[in-house]
């Protein structure tokens, strides 16, 4: 197989017309070749870096997901993937015609996978973070991919109707009750209507995790591990009120420059979504299946 790579890696390089944009040069790649540019190609070589982003240090990688290297760019993968294949299944309008909104995007490890599907001018990043702009600008990410820099809290500077899709990779498993429905307002706004909100957040297998941690005791364990260990301490009743369909929420003390009042760590059921949402979002689908992904994941459309 990789030979086979290699050799369609020399016929793409072979045939790359000067300032061609990505979304050209590679929007008839099949899954497994991306991903494999991404990761293997780059480091055979370096004319492929002029049309790929780059990657962080892996200490910054640490930081922003605790993974580095390959483990990283596949779960990015995965993300990418999720993402656009709900999008294909539920939106009206082609993948390729779409305005798309990666949210709290990090140093852009789901974004940079969609530099095929859209347009440079119709693909956009946004976080909080200082550091995501400044890794945005060093990995030349914002070649392909506008960013902009956010608040905490609403508003954000994007006109109204502005996407089709807005996507959230583990930010609502962070963001309180509060601010949560701030954003989702927000969002109500600047998506275009029967534009696609996805997003993604802990479930009670979450609660479980936190147990888990817990009861393997103290040695070794990270500070986030150390975190997540002194939350939803009574796991019985935190995945009863899961069920009931509460909101569940436990501030952070060691998230940065992050007001706890509105970030921690956050488990939003179906039942939550179905009964609290604002109307102005019709329901498709909660997945709730780490075979498909790791968080659960939330499907819904403006109105």
């Amino acid at each position: 197989m990789n030979s086979q790579y290699h050799e369609r890696l020399k016929t793409l390089l072979d045939n790359i017309l000067p300032n061609t944009s990505p979304y050209n040069i590679f929007k008839e790649l099949d899954d497994e070749f991306w991903l494999w540019l991404h990761i293997e190609g780059v480091k055979l070589e370096d004319s492929l870096k002029e049309y790929l982003p780059g990657v962080p240090d892996d200490q910054i990688q640490l930081g922003f997901t605790g993974q580095t290297g390959t483990a990283n760019l596949n779960a990015g993968f995965l993300g990418y993937r999720l993402f656009r294949d709900l999008s294909q299944q539920y939106s009206s309008t082609p993948l390729r015609k779409q305005k798309v909104l990666d949210f709290g995007c990090g140093w852009g490890r789901i974004v940079r996978f969609f530099q095929k599907d859209i347009h440079p001018d119709n693909l956009w990043g946004c976080d909080v973070m200082e550091l995501a702009q400044d890794q945005f600008l060093s990995t030349h990410t914002d070649r392909w991919t506008n960013f902009l820099r956010n608040q905490m809290l609403p508003p954000i500077d994007f006109q109204d109707s502005s996407f089709d899709l807005i996507y959230l990779n583990s930010i609502f498993s962070h963001l309180s009750e509060e601010a949560h429905y701030m954003w989702l307002n927000e969002f109500e706004r600047i998506l275009k209507p029967n534009g696609l909100l996805i997003a993604t957040t802990w479930g009670k297998e979450f609660i479980r995790h936190c147990e888990h941690i817990r009861n393997a005791g103290i040695e070794g364990r990270s500070v986030y591990e150390e975190e997540i260990a002194n939350i939803f301490r009574d796991t019985r009743n935190s995945i009863s009120s899961f069920d009931k369909g509460n909101f569940l929420f436990a501030p952070s003390p060691t998230n940065g420059n992050l007001n706890i009042q509105y970030y921690g760590h956050a488990c939003i059921p179906k039942d939550y979504i179905l009964n609290h949402w604002p109307t102005k979002f019709e329901f498709i689908e909660y997945i709730e299946d780490q075979a498909i992904y790791p968080q659960n994941v939330i499907v819904v459309r403006s109105r």
